[in-house]
């Protein structure tokens, strides 16, 4: 949060450091860092950029950006889509979103992205998305993070004493229900057992996937 605070204020303490990790993302032709990325979304290679590469100006296109906390689920999409000719735009927190992550978002957002964010479905992974949906407003969009996605997920692990406590002081903007839902189910639901329904809908969504 300090992080967030120094950003807010102009004051990076450390621009090198904060950092995110992308895939696919695409600006215009006529940047000069549009080779760099077009080889990312050619061979569904991440980047890693430093909150100094974000302070520089990017002519980010529109388009549909997937956010993902997990790193696990993440890695597992890029070897998943590895071979197409050109992937999705990707972007992975690892956990709370970075000053990096952020100023990226508020980008792209400006830019007039989508923001399609999917997390665990814990007090923490809630947490964040809560923050992304408050922060993006009509931009944000969950992605396999509703009622239906965690009520039909085939497996979890019994949500803890102080799991629950959380949930009670939790409010989701997105789905007044999924808070309830997961009170009565009494599961945390991890992403990774997601995995295939994201596969199956990037089969479904992306241009000329091959089978």
């Amino acid at each position: 949060m300090c992080r967030v605070l120094f950003g807010q204020a102009g004051l990076y303490e450390d621009d090198i450091a904060s950092n995110v990790i992308v895939a696919g993302l695409k600006v215009a032709s006529g940047d000069q860092r549009e080779p760099l990325f077009a080889s990312s979304r050619g061979t569904a290679s991440p980047l890693l950029l430093p909150l100094r590469f974000l302070e520089q100006p990017t002519d980010w296109l529109s388009m549909d950006v997937f956010v993902f906390e997990n790193p696990a689920v993440f890695s597992a999409i890029l070897d998943y889509l590895e071979g197409e000719p050109d992937i999705p735009a990707l972007i992975c927190t690892s956990g709370q979103p970075s000053v990096a992550a952020l100023k990226l978002l508020d980008q792209l957002a400006v830019a007039g992205c989508a923001i399609h964010y999917g997390g665990d479905f814990d007090p923490k992974g809630l947490e964040i998305g809560q923050r992304l949906a408050v922060r993006y407003s009509s931009a944000f969009h969950p992605f396999f993070f509703d009622s239906e996605a965690y009520i039909n997920a085939p497996k979890g692990v019994k949500l803890t004493d102080e799991q629950v406590k959380s949930l009670f002081r939790q409010e989701i903007e997105w789905d007044r229900d999924l808070i309830k839902n997961m009170l009565r189910v009494g599961m945390v639901v991890y992403q990774e057992v997601l995995a295939e329904r994201i596969f199956n809908f990037f089969d479904r969504t992306l241009p000329g996937k091959s089978s």
